[in-house]
């Protein structure tokens, strides 16, 4: 009998399994340290106590486990029913590899992208407007691609009330983040990205 590859995802079935005791030793410690700040109710894993007696490739990944836990959740939901649900999270992380990067407009952690090295955190992101001042919040348009802005404030009303488009942004991708320009776009395989301009 061969022994499972420790990089590779659990099978499915084994997920929950997994996450759900958080004192299993398939559970790095990363994970461990990303659950126990998750359940505390903390946004980074600077705010953790402990977090200093972690190595840098350690807190990277937690750091990590914790935004996709942060990201995937309901309010309310267990970390360990999102970890176990995102099996992907399970496995080991990749000694070398980078797993965030600082937001280059208020220095809290996001998902490094090499693709989008001046990309903003969600936090930032959740601030992006239009050349006004007015919250605007992208969306893809479809499977095949596009991308189209909304000002915030037609989209988070629950009467179903007609969407407004932020025209400029969804044609140009021009928004701004705390009065600094910054550009949103449609990310490679879905999604939104809001990147900083890169000053010069």
């Amino acid at each position: 009998m061969t022994r499972p590859d420790p990089s590779s995802p659990p099978p499915r079935d084994e997920a929950p399994r997994i996450a759900s005791d958080p004192a299993r030793s398939e559970l790095s410690a990363a994970h461990r340290a990303a659950l126990e700040a998750y359940d505390l109710g903390l946004t980074r894993m600077d705010e953790m106590p402990g977090r200093a007696a972690m190595d840098a490739e350690t807190a990277d990944y937690a750091e990590f486990v914790l935004i996709v836990l942060r990201r995937s959740g309901n309010p309310g939901e267990s970390g360990r029913n999102i970890l176990a649900r995102n099996d992907f999270l399970l496995q080991s992380p990749v000694p070398g590899r980078r797993y965030t990067q600082r937001c280059p407009n208020c220095r809290r952690p996001t998902i490094y992208h090499e693709r989008y090295l001046h990309a903003v955190c969600d936090h930032c992101q959740s601030r992006a407007t239009d050349r006004a001042g007015r919250r605007i919040i992208g969306f893809n348009t479809g499977f095949g691609g596009g991308m189209i802005a909304y000002y915030a404030d037609t989209v988070e009303h629950s009467d179903g009330s007609q969407r407004e488009e932020c025209v400029e942004t969804t044609r140009t991708g021009v928004c701004f983040v705390d009065g600094h320009p910054a550009t949103m776009q449609e990310a490679r395989f879905g999604g939104i990205v809001v990147q900083m301009t890169p000053a010069g």
